[in-house]
């Protein structure tokens, strides 16, 4: 027979799983990036920035990308959306702390030849 152990209170600080399916469901009308958003590592925060360029038909840069921080921008200069993240002080989950959603370039959001 096993027996389960459990530290008093521990559930206080417990951090819920994060389901990889639940990043995709759209967060009421903040879509699927928001501020506050958390990812459980940066691979997934990364994929995530990458299916949302693609489906909204614009390209991105990578600003700054370290084990703690993660910046990226518009391709176009003078452009203000950008999305800036950090890793959690205690695990590898990655937290969403800036976003500025709306695109200053005029991006028409039609594909051309040099669409990366």
């Amino acid at each position: 027979m096993t027996s389960r152990w459990t530290i008093p209170g521990s559930r206080l600080y417990s951090i819920q799983p994060i389901r990889s399916k639940d990043l995709f469901e759209d967060q009421g009308d903040q879509g699927q990036l928001y501020k506050g958003q958390i990812f459980k590592d940066k691979q997934t925060l990364r994929g995530v920035v990458g299916l949302y360029a693609l489906e909204e038909r614009f390209e991105y840069k990578v600003r700054r990308s370290s084990h703690t921080r993660f910046a990226t921008t518009c391709r176009k200069k003078g452009c203000e959306w950008v999305i800036t993240a950090g890793k959690l002080k205690n695990g590898t989950y990655w937290h969403v702390k800036s976003f500025v959603k709306e695109h200053t370039c005029g991006d028409s959001g039609i594909y051309n030849i040099d669409f990366k």
